[in-house]
């Protein structure tokens, strides 16, 4: 069994590092990926509320989101005006008493983030 050093290891990765790497003819011609591109609006601040829209490319997770938004305002005692129009859904939140966007509206939205992230990308990512 041929047993390296750490250091002989490492003076072998550094010495490959610095060949030049072969990439082939450039330019380099870009081709289509599979994985879906999705534009994402980032949250603004309007007359003291957040807002945002999200796009989705199947109905299916755009019912499973707006289920998703339920279940999480359910367990928050917080609700967001949710607006949905076929492919999208506005979600705008500040907190109604104080009309005020507060540090539980700031979790609502990025709880819709993450929530939106795993249902886009899971989706796309198990069709292979």
């Amino acid at each position: 069994m041929n047993t390296k050093t750490f250091q002989q290891l490492h003076e072998n990765f550094i010495s490959m590092a610095s060949r030049p790497m072969s990439f082939g003819n450039l330019p380099i011609t870009p081709q289509e990926t599979e994985a879906p591109i999705f534009p994402v609006d980032r949250w603004r601040e309007v007359d003291g509320a957040l807002y945002k829209t999200y796009t989705f490319r199947r109905m299916s997770d755009r019912t499973a989101f707006v289920m998703g938004l339920m279940a999480y305002e359910e367990q928050v005692d917080h609700s967001a005006d949710i607006h949905i129009d076929h492919d999208t859904v506005d979600l705008r939140l500040h907190t109604k008493d104080i009309g005020k966007v507060t540090e539980i509206d700031k979790e609502y939205a990025k709880y819709a983030d993450l929530l939106w992230k795993d249902l886009v990308y899971s989706v796309y990512d198990n069709d292979k």
